[in-house]
Parts: C-alpha cells; structure tokens; sequence
C-alpha cells in the first residue's frame, strides 16, 4: 500500500492511522501497535519543525519476507529526523525506539528523505 499526504498535524493522525490499519492486518498486537506509531510520528513532527510542513509525505506499507515495514519518504534536502539538538527528546526518540524492539533506520537517497521501520518478528 502506498499514499500520499501533506505534512500536517491533522495529516499525522491520518498516516498514524493507516499505519495502525495495516498493523492489525499483519495481526500485531495493540501494544506494539502504538509503540510503532509513536516512532512515526515523532519522526514526522521532527520535519515539521525542520520546515517541511505542508510537503509530500509518502506512506509505504509493506511486507518482505514476512516482515512488515513501514516507510515515510519526504523529499527535499537532506533532513535526518532520527538526530535532535534536544536532548530530552533524543532521549525520548531513543527510549521508543527501544521500546519498539525494532530497527528504525534514516537514510537520504536520490534526494529523498526515508524513514523505516522494520519488524524483527
């Protein structure tokens, strides 16, 4: 599945949304659920702040090897989401990513920002 959104906050939701409805296809369970969702949108307020609001977001769900994965692409200059000047919410970023128990990777490729979020299951 593959959308496209602007970068919005009410669009946040939204993607946050599709993102749980392809979760609970892949039969996720709830806690998890949430805890991907946070990691998401924490990326994507991230380059709201970086000064991409109203930009492209594109959504990609997918499964390879039967492994779920989750990619937000943003194109533009080189903007890692995963890296913050605060420390308090590095920290935070860097305790859901633990918490999620899965790899969450930033990479900038052809002038696109990219986003994913792979399952270990």
């Amino acid at each position: 599945m593959q959308k496209t959104f602007l970068l919005t906050a009410g669009n946040i939701d939204a993607i946050s949304a599709e993102i749980q409805i392809f979760l609970k296809q892949q039969k996720q369970d709830k806690e998890h659920i949430i805890k991907v969702c946070l990691s998401a949108e924490t990326a994507l307020l991230r380059w709201m702040e970086c000064g991409y609001e109203n930009k492209e977001i594109i959504l990609e769900c997918k499964v390879n090897f039967g492994r779920p994965i989750i990619c937000l692409l943003l194109a533009g200059e080189n903007c890692n989401p995963l890296e913050v000047s605060d420390d308090d919410l590095n920290e935070y970023f860097n305790i859901v990513q633990a918490n999620v128990g899965n790899i969450v990777t930033f990479r900038y490729a052809r002038k696109t920002n990219i986003v994913e979020i792979i399952f270990h299951a």
